[in-house]
C-alpha cells in the first residue's frame, strides 16, 4: 500500500471514530438525564452503563457501520439516530 492510501485509511479509520464517539456522547448525555451511572471505557469506544440493581453493568458499543447501539454481546441493539430510544431499551434490559 502506498503513502497515499496509507492515509486514506487512517482518514476513514479517524472519521469513523470521531462519528462513534458522537453517538456514544449523545447516548451519554441521554442515560445521566435518566439517572442511569455510565462510564466511558475502552478510549472512548464504549459505555459502561451500570443500572440501579447490584449486578453486572451493560458494556454498549457502536456497531461497525455505526448505525446501532449495541450490547449484551451484540444481542440487543437500537439506531443510533435515538439515543433516547436506547436509553429507555437499556434501562428495560437493567430492570429499571
Amino acid at each position: 500500500m502506498n503513502s497515499l492510501m496509507e492515509a486514506a485509511v487512517a482518514l476513514q479509520r479517524h472519521q469513523r471514530e470521531q462519528r462513534d464517539i458522537l453517538a456514544l456522547t449523545r447516548l451519554h448525555a441521554a442515560l445521566l438525564a435518566r439517572g442511569l451511572r455510565a462510564e466511558w471505557r475502552d478510549n472512548n469506544s464504549a459505555l459502561l452503563v451500570r443500572g440501579p440493581n447490584p449486578g453486572l453493568p451493560v458494556l454498549v458499543t457502536i456497531s461497525y457501520g455505526g448505525s446501532h447501539y449495541c450490547w449484551h454481546d451484540d444481542d440487543h441493539r437500537h439506531p443510533t439516530g435515538d439515543p433516547e430510544g436506547a436509553v429507555r431499551a437499556l434501562a428495560d434490559f437493567l430492570g429499571r
